[in-house]
């Protein structure tokens, strides 16, 4: 059984529990459970070297921890606040790396 078949039947029985705290156990399982699939990370960048972004920050798509390159919890499997599992993606060039996560703002687009 793959994890989305696992979510998949809880859903259907928190669809059919008729007691509250079992529903409540049900839910807190499904939760535990999609915490463990990956999901990528939101990348950011909080300042320009050169006229280009840099992209040194990052935060959980569950629960928006962020992460700044340098700390001991940059590329880290899991989410130090909420346990979601994390994808770090590695870009081939920078083009690769702006534009797949993030859009410059519309005042910077043509300064390069």
């Amino acid at each position: 059984m793959t994890t989305e078949d696992a979510i998949k039947v809880l859903n259907e029985l928190d669809e059919i529990t008729l007691y509250k705290k079992e529903a409540e156990a049900l839910e807190k399982g499904i939760e535990a459970i999609k915490r463990t699939i990956p999901k990528e990370v939101l990348y950011s960048y909080d300042g320009y070297f050169n006229g280009e972004p840099v992209v040194d920050m990052a935060s959980c798509p569950n629960c928006g921890c962020d992460f700044e390159e340098g700390d001991e919890t940059w590329e880290s499997k899991f989410c130090p606040n909420c346990g979601q599992a994390l994808k770090w993606e590695v870009a081939e060039s920078k083009e690769e790396e702006q534009a797949k996560y993030f859009k410059l703002p519309e005042e910077h687009k043509n300064e390069h």
